[in-house]
């Protein structure tokens, strides 16, 4: 699906650079090999997470990105599986898996929203937990203070405004990725921090 003008994935670059949206403003969407293997993996665990099984199952299936194909191997199958059991753990009353969302209850002059890889809810804590799957082995993200996690964090809660939220955890599951902090890093924060930042 084609990202928005303001996507959550594109906020660190759009924040740093203000004149960046204009400069990409009509460019085509444009792929990687790295990029479309993130993409076939997320796809594998969002089918577990929908449909029941592990990701070894898939193993030996070809899966098409935007541009490149793969024949899923271990490393993929594997990095999928930390995901989904990070996932099927969280506590919570209620799963959404691939959700897209719309900023556009904040009025932003522009398209503004993104898709949360995992969210869930926890009504009796008044809790919500987003989790994004990184595939990447180059780049090291941090979850501290992250501004697309943020972003996705508030398109999670504009998402379900009938949910009683006090607290979000956004946490990055990066199991191709060393960080001091593991491969998979969290980071809790009240709404009213959240809204502080938006």
């Amino acid at each position: 699906m084609p990202h928005s003008t303001w996507s959550a994935s594109a906020t660190d670059r759009n924040v740093a650079c203000p004149g960046a949206i204009a400069l990409t403003d009509g460019l085509p969407e444009t792929t990687s090999e790295a990029a479309d293997w993130g993409t076939c993996c997320h796809e594998i665990a969002a089918e577990c997470l929908n449909k029941g099984g592990d990701a070894a199952e898939w193993i030996g299936i070809t899966v098409k990105g935007k541009k490149f194909e793969f024949t899923v191997d271990e490393e993929m199958a594997d990095t999928a599986q930390v995901y989904i059991d990070y996932v099927r753990a969280l506590p919570g009353d209620q799963l959404w898996i691939e959700e897209t969302f719309s900023l556009a209850p904040i009025n932003p002059p522009f398209d503004a929203g993104g898709t949360c890889d995992a969210l869930s809810y926890d009504a009796k804590r008044r809790h919500m937990h987003v989790v994004d799957l990184k595939g990447g082995r180059g780049v090291v993200v941090s979850v501290t203070g992250n501004k697309q996690m943020r972003t996705y964090a508030l398109g999670a809660l504009l998402a379900h405004p009938g949910k009683a939220v006090d607290t979000i955890t956004v946490t990055i599951v990066q199991p191709r990725a060393n960080h001091p902090d593991g491969i998979i890093r969290s980071e809790t924060f009240d709404v009213v921090e959240l809204m502080e930042w938006t």
